[in-house]
């Protein structure tokens, strides 16, 4: 079943979303909740195994929408569905969205837009967000980061004291201190001799005034 090309901006700005089957939501909350229960090592990627095809999807639209057209692909029919759509049919997603990417989208629909279904799938994984945000084995495989800083840490402790004694050696061989000075004694130093050929010479000044 084909559906009017304005659902496309619907799809873009987030105000409509196609939801999978519960085979493919059931799939996503088993996985979110083992996930959440075990620690980050152990835990499973979503396109690390086979999720069930997501054909027959619904689709979700604001309330501000009341009319929705679709056409058989093979007949041409068109058919007209007015809110709340009851004789909307299901759609089956052309090309190769991955099905944990719908449930992304419809979760992200139900969250924005405050619905919420008593026992439906998408409300328990909306629940699952918000209870299990970071589990506390997470916090406990921190270790292994934080062993890493200390080593670094202080690697680069001792690599800083290292040249900071470089620089202070350095510093002795070209600076000296003065405990490393001979200073001579008054006795010892022998007094410069005047020189015979530096005397004082008064020099006449030249008078620069004009004469008459």
């Amino acid at each position: 079943m084909l559906l009017q090309p304005s659902i496309a901006r619907l799809l873009i700005d987030s105000t409509g979303t196609f939801q999978p089957p519960d085979e493919v939501l059931q799939t996503s909350l088993d996985l979110y909740t083992a996930n959440s229960q075990c620690k980050l090592k152990l835990r499973k990627r979503f396109d690390s195994f086979q999720w069930p095809a997501a054909s027959g999807c619904s689709l979700l639209i604001e309330d501000i929408f009341r009319t929705i057209y679709t056409k058989h692909p093979l007949t041409g029919e068109v058919a007209v569905h007015k809110h709340p759509f009851p004789q909307l049919p299901l759609f089956n997603i052309v090309g190769e969205a991955h099905p944990a990417l719908l449930v992304h989208q419809s979760l992200r629909f139900r969250v924005h837009h405050y619905d919420s279904t008593p026992g439906d799938l998408l409300t328990k994984l909306n629940f699952m967000r918000i209870d299990n945000t970071v589990h506390p084995g997470f916090r406990r495989d921190w270790s292994w980061y934080w062993a890493k800083d200390r080593k670094a840490s202080s690697s680069a402790g001792v690599k800083r004291k290292a040249l900071g004694d470089a620089n202070v050696h350095h510093k002795r061989h070209c600076n000296p201190s003065s405990k490393d000075k001979v200073v001579p004694n008054r006795e010892e130093v022998a007094p410069v001799p005047a020189s015979s050929q530096r005397k004082r010479v008064r020099r006449h000044g030249h008078d620069a005034r004009p004469t008459k």
